[in-house]
Protein backbone atom coordinates (compact mmCIF):
# COMPACT_ATOMS: atom_id res chain seq x y z
CA UNK A 1 0.00 0.00 0.00
CA UNK A 2 1.40 3.45 -0.94
CA UNK A 3 2.47 5.77 1.84
CA UNK A 4 4.11 9.16 2.30
CA UNK A 5 7.66 9.48 3.59
CA UNK A 6 10.99 7.72 3.31
CA UNK A 7 10.97 4.03 2.55
CA UNK A 8 12.00 2.11 5.63
CA UNK A 9 15.28 0.28 4.99
CA UNK A 10 15.21 -3.47 5.46
CA UNK A 11 18.92 -3.84 6.10
CA UNK A 12 22.16 -1.97 6.80
CA UNK A 13 20.56 -0.14 9.76
CA UNK A 14 23.29 1.87 11.46
CA UNK A 15 21.85 5.18 12.73
CA UNK A 16 20.06 5.30 16.09
CA UNK A 17 16.23 5.62 16.21
CA UNK A 18 16.35 7.18 19.69
CA UNK A 19 18.75 8.79 22.14
CA UNK A 20 18.70 8.61 25.92
CA UNK A 21 20.06 11.22 28.33
CA UNK A 22 20.11 11.82 32.08
CA UNK A 23 18.92 15.12 33.55
CA UNK A 24 20.85 16.70 36.41
CA UNK A 25 18.53 19.53 37.42
CA UNK A 26 20.79 22.22 35.99
CA UNK A 27 21.92 21.36 32.45
CA UNK A 28 19.55 22.60 29.74
CA UNK A 29 21.50 21.80 26.56
CA UNK A 30 22.21 18.31 25.19
CA UNK A 31 23.92 17.12 21.97
CA UNK A 32 21.78 14.99 19.66
CA UNK A 33 23.32 11.89 18.11
CA UNK A 34 21.58 12.60 14.82
CA UNK A 35 21.19 15.96 13.08
CA UNK A 36 17.65 17.24 12.48
CA UNK A 37 16.25 20.26 10.65
CA UNK A 38 13.49 21.56 12.94
CA UNK A 39 12.01 21.08 16.41
CA UNK A 40 9.18 18.88 15.09
CA UNK A 41 11.68 16.35 13.68
CA UNK A 42 12.01 14.79 17.13
CA UNK A 43 9.67 13.65 19.88
CA UNK A 44 11.03 14.42 23.35
CA UNK A 45 9.90 12.78 26.60
CA UNK A 46 11.08 13.88 30.07
CA UNK A 47 10.11 11.74 33.07
CA UNK A 48 7.51 10.05 30.86
CA UNK A 49 5.87 13.32 29.79
CA UNK A 50 5.94 14.28 26.09
CA UNK A 51 7.30 17.82 25.63
CA UNK A 52 5.85 20.43 23.27
CA UNK A 53 8.15 21.41 20.37
CA UNK A 54 9.35 25.05 20.29
CA UNK A 55 7.83 25.60 23.73
CA UNK A 56 9.46 23.13 26.11
CA UNK A 57 12.51 22.65 23.91
CA UNK A 58 14.18 23.87 20.71
CA UNK A 59 16.84 22.52 18.35
CA UNK A 60 19.64 24.72 17.01
CA UNK A 61 22.58 24.00 14.68
CA UNK A 62 21.03 20.62 13.85
CA UNK A 63 22.29 18.81 16.95
CA UNK A 64 21.90 21.11 19.98
CA UNK A 65 18.77 20.32 22.01
CA UNK A 66 17.96 23.10 24.51
CA UNK A 67 15.20 22.87 27.13
CA UNK A 68 13.28 25.88 28.43
CA UNK A 69 13.79 24.56 31.95
CA UNK A 70 16.44 22.15 33.14
CA UNK A 71 15.17 18.54 33.24
CA UNK A 72 14.99 17.09 36.72
CA UNK A 73 17.71 14.96 38.19
CA UNK A 74 16.98 11.23 38.21
CA UNK A 75 18.80 8.10 39.28
CA UNK A 76 18.58 6.77 35.74
CA UNK A 77 18.08 7.97 32.20
CA UNK A 78 14.94 10.10 32.16
CA UNK A 79 15.16 11.97 28.84
CA UNK A 80 14.17 10.14 25.65
CA UNK A 81 14.53 11.63 22.16
CA UNK A 82 12.91 9.86 19.21
CA UNK A 83 13.97 10.86 15.68
CA UNK A 84 10.85 11.20 13.55
CA UNK A 85 11.69 12.87 10.25
CA UNK A 86 14.95 11.19 9.32
CA UNK A 87 15.24 7.82 7.71
CA UNK A 88 16.88 5.44 10.13
CA UNK A 89 19.35 3.68 7.88
CA UNK A 90 22.09 4.30 5.42
CA UNK A 91 22.30 4.18 1.64
CA UNK A 92 25.42 2.06 1.82
CA UNK A 93 26.39 -0.93 3.95
CA UNK A 94 28.40 -0.42 7.14
CA UNK A 95 32.11 -1.23 7.16
CA UNK A 96 33.07 -4.92 6.91
CA UNK A 97 29.51 -5.99 6.03
CA UNK A 98 30.03 -7.00 2.36
CA UNK A 99 31.47 -10.42 1.59
CA UNK A 100 32.66 -12.00 -1.65
CA UNK A 101 29.39 -13.94 -1.94
CA UNK A 102 27.38 -10.71 -1.65
CA UNK A 103 28.89 -9.24 -4.82
CA UNK A 104 27.32 -9.96 -8.17
CA UNK A 105 29.76 -11.73 -10.50
CA UNK A 106 29.68 -8.93 -13.10
CA UNK A 107 29.58 -6.07 -10.59
CA UNK A 108 33.34 -5.46 -10.34
CA UNK A 109 34.88 -4.18 -13.56
CA UNK A 110 38.37 -2.97 -14.41
CA UNK A 111 37.07 0.62 -14.31
CA UNK A 112 36.34 0.17 -10.59
CA UNK A 113 39.72 -1.29 -9.72
CA UNK A 114 42.85 0.54 -8.67
CA UNK A 115 45.26 -0.18 -11.51
CA UNK A 116 47.84 2.37 -10.43
CA UNK A 117 50.25 -0.40 -9.46
CA UNK A 118 53.09 -0.90 -11.94
CA UNK A 119 55.84 -3.43 -12.56
CA UNK A 120 58.48 -1.00 -11.33
CA UNK A 121 61.29 -1.06 -10.40
CA UNK A 122 62.27 -2.36 -13.81
CA UNK A 123 65.26 -2.08 -16.13
CA UNK A 124 66.93 -3.45 -19.22
CA UNK A 125 70.60 -3.10 -20.15
CA UNK A 126 73.02 -4.67 -22.61
CA UNK A 127 76.75 -5.09 -23.18
CA UNK A 128 77.89 -2.56 -25.76
CA UNK A 129 81.42 -3.90 -26.31
CA UNK A 130 83.10 -7.30 -26.08
CA UNK A 131 84.11 -8.42 -22.57
CA UNK A 132 86.90 -10.91 -21.87
CA UNK A 133 86.19 -14.03 -19.85
CA UNK A 134 88.47 -16.65 -18.37
CA UNK A 135 88.15 -20.17 -19.72
CA UNK A 136 86.10 -22.47 -17.43
CA UNK A 137 85.80 -19.74 -14.77
CA UNK A 138 82.61 -18.05 -13.62
CA UNK A 139 82.89 -14.47 -14.85
CA UNK A 140 80.48 -11.64 -14.05
CA UNK A 141 79.05 -9.86 -17.07
CA UNK A 142 78.75 -6.10 -16.61
CA UNK A 143 75.99 -4.87 -18.91
CA UNK A 144 77.17 -1.30 -19.34
CA UNK A 145 74.45 0.39 -21.42
CA UNK A 146 70.90 0.95 -20.17
CA UNK A 147 67.86 0.84 -22.42
CA UNK A 148 65.61 1.92 -19.54
CA UNK A 149 65.80 2.01 -15.75
CA UNK A 150 62.59 3.16 -14.01
CA UNK A 151 64.04 3.70 -10.54
CA UNK A 152 67.77 4.01 -11.21
CA UNK A 153 68.10 0.58 -9.59
CA UNK A 154 70.63 -0.85 -12.03
CA UNK A 155 74.33 0.07 -11.82
CA UNK A 156 76.15 0.01 -15.15
CA UNK A 157 79.52 0.10 -13.34
CA UNK A 158 79.17 -3.08 -11.28
CA UNK A 159 76.37 -4.86 -13.18
CA UNK A 160 74.09 -5.10 -10.14
CA UNK A 161 70.33 -4.65 -9.97
CA UNK A 162 69.37 -3.42 -6.48
CA UNK A 163 65.64 -2.54 -6.59
CA UNK A 164 65.37 -1.43 -2.91
CA UNK A 165 61.68 -2.41 -3.01
CA UNK A 166 60.59 -5.65 -1.38
CA UNK A 167 58.89 -8.08 -3.74
CA UNK A 168 59.20 -10.89 -6.24
CA UNK A 169 61.02 -10.06 -9.49
CA UNK A 170 61.17 -11.63 -12.91
CA UNK A 171 64.88 -11.64 -13.83
CA UNK A 172 66.31 -12.65 -17.22
CA UNK A 173 69.88 -12.59 -18.50
CA UNK A 174 71.25 -13.47 -21.94
CA UNK A 175 74.93 -14.02 -22.81
CA UNK A 176 76.45 -14.47 -26.24
CA UNK A 177 79.91 -15.88 -26.92
CA UNK A 178 81.55 -14.50 -30.06
CA UNK A 179 82.91 -17.25 -32.29
CA UNK A 180 82.22 -20.00 -29.76
CA UNK A 181 83.85 -23.35 -30.41
CA UNK A 182 81.70 -26.26 -31.57
CA UNK A 183 81.26 -29.02 -28.97
CA UNK A 184 81.91 -26.50 -26.20
CA UNK A 185 79.58 -25.67 -23.29
CA UNK A 186 78.23 -22.39 -22.01
CA UNK A 187 76.56 -21.73 -18.66
CA UNK A 188 74.71 -18.57 -17.63
CA UNK A 189 74.08 -17.85 -13.93
CA UNK A 190 71.89 -15.51 -11.94
CA UNK A 191 73.52 -14.56 -8.63
CA UNK A 192 71.71 -13.15 -5.57
CA UNK A 193 73.88 -11.31 -3.06
CA UNK A 194 77.00 -12.95 -4.43
CA UNK A 195 75.68 -16.55 -4.39
CA UNK A 196 74.45 -18.65 -7.31
CA UNK A 197 70.64 -18.63 -7.48
CA UNK A 198 69.82 -20.08 -10.92
CA UNK A 199 71.74 -21.64 -13.81
CA UNK A 200 71.21 -22.51 -17.46
CA UNK A 201 73.58 -24.82 -19.30
CA UNK A 202 73.83 -25.77 -22.94
CA UNK A 203 76.21 -27.49 -25.30
CA UNK A 204 77.30 -25.65 -28.43
CA UNK A 205 76.87 -27.42 -31.74
CA UNK A 206 77.08 -25.33 -34.90
CA UNK A 207 78.80 -21.93 -34.46
CA UNK A 208 78.85 -20.79 -38.05
CA UNK A 209 76.31 -17.99 -37.60
CA UNK A 210 75.71 -16.81 -34.04
CA UNK A 211 78.26 -18.46 -31.80
CA UNK A 212 76.86 -19.55 -28.46
CA UNK A 213 73.89 -17.67 -27.00
CA UNK A 214 72.12 -18.72 -23.81
CA UNK A 215 69.57 -17.23 -21.40
CA UNK A 216 68.87 -17.80 -17.69
CA UNK A 217 65.49 -16.83 -16.20
CA UNK A 218 64.14 -16.95 -12.65
CA UNK A 219 61.63 -15.34 -10.30
CA UNK A 220 63.64 -14.06 -7.34
CA UNK A 221 62.28 -12.69 -4.06
CA UNK A 222 64.26 -9.62 -2.99
CA UNK A 223 64.39 -7.58 0.20
CA UNK A 224 65.23 -3.88 0.27
CA UNK A 225 69.01 -4.43 0.30
CA UNK A 226 69.27 -7.51 -1.96
CA UNK A 227 70.89 -7.38 -5.40
CA UNK A 228 71.24 -9.65 -8.41
CA UNK A 229 73.79 -9.92 -11.22
CA UNK A 230 74.52 -12.24 -14.15
CA UNK A 231 77.59 -14.40 -14.82
CA UNK A 232 78.92 -16.76 -17.47
CA UNK A 233 81.13 -19.84 -17.61
CA UNK A 234 82.48 -21.06 -20.95
CA UNK A 235 84.76 -23.93 -21.93
CA UNK A 236 86.59 -21.87 -24.55
CA UNK A 237 88.56 -18.63 -24.59
CA UNK A 238 86.32 -16.46 -26.77
CA UNK A 239 84.99 -13.13 -25.50
CA UNK A 240 81.48 -12.33 -24.35
CA UNK A 241 80.05 -10.53 -27.36
CA UNK A 242 79.02 -6.90 -26.93
CA UNK A 243 75.74 -6.81 -28.82
CA UNK A 244 72.25 -5.80 -27.74
CA UNK A 245 70.59 -8.75 -29.50
CA UNK A 246 72.77 -11.34 -27.72
CA UNK A 247 74.01 -10.06 -24.35
CA UNK A 248 71.36 -8.30 -22.31
CA UNK A 249 69.99 -8.22 -18.74
CA UNK A 250 66.48 -7.29 -17.56
CA UNK A 251 64.21 -7.45 -14.50
CA UNK A 252 60.87 -6.12 -13.28
CA UNK A 253 58.70 -6.39 -10.18
CA UNK A 254 55.72 -8.76 -10.31
CA UNK A 255 52.38 -7.21 -9.31
CA UNK A 256 50.36 -9.12 -6.72
CA UNK A 257 52.89 -11.95 -6.37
Amino acid sequence: MPYIGNTSPSRFVSNRAASVYSGDGSTTAFTLEQAVVQDEDILVSVDGVVQEPSVAYAVSNGTTLTFTGAPSSDAGNNIFVYYLASQVGTAGPPNDSVSTNTLKDSAVTSAKLDISATNNPSFKAYLSGDQAQTQNSVTQVVYNTEIYDSDSAYNTSNGRFTPAVVGKYFVNASVGIDGADANGRIRVFLYKNGSSYAISSSGIGDTDDDGGVLQCTAIIELDADDYVDARVQYTGTDNVVGQQQKTWFEAFKLIGA
